[in-house]
């Protein structure tokens, strides 16, 4: 899949900022740390590499984060990871009606301003005690639907 800008200049228009997040290079060669290298509704375990359906096997990476922009992007972090979407006020958040719109089971549909509402993971502000996808209650705290 590839992420396009495009940019108008004087009357014509060219193409710029090519990211490839199949391979995980950024236009002119620089890697893309928010990309996804897995299928849809999984997530990237940093230390083995390997898509996983969750972050319960991936080792110093507990933590599900998905990233919308547009489309559902998954990655598992360490709790002290300052990308992840627990540390990272300004994570792009997929947008829900009901948790069963989030992508990750550990996600909570979180009202955030008017009638708009964001999939977060347990444990990010607001999340407490919420529905989560996988029919469990967020327990902040513990960063855990239980």
């Amino acid at each position: 899949m590839r992420r396009f800008a495009f940019l108008l200049l004087s009357g014509c228009n060219a193409l710029t900022g090519i990211d490839d997040y199949s391979t995980g290079v950024r236009d002119g060669g620089a890697p893309v740390d928010s990309g996804p290298q897995c299928g849809a509704g999984t997530l990237l375990c940093p230390t083995t590499g390997t898509c996983e359906s969750s972050c319960a096997t991936c080792d110093g990476g507990p933590i599900e984060c998905f990233a919308c922009s547009p489309a559902a992007i998954g990655h598992c972090y360490s709790a002290s990871d300052t990308k992840s979407c627990i540390s990272d006020m300004t994570y792009p958040h997929c947008s829900c009606k009901l948790p069963t719109d989030c992508p990750g089971a550990s996600q909570a549909c979180v009202l955030r301003a008017g009638m708009n509402k964001d999939c977060k993971t347990c444990g990010e502000n607001g999340t407490d005690g919420l529905p989560c996808k996988n029919g469990k209650t967020c327990s902040a705290a513990m960063r855990i639907c239980m």
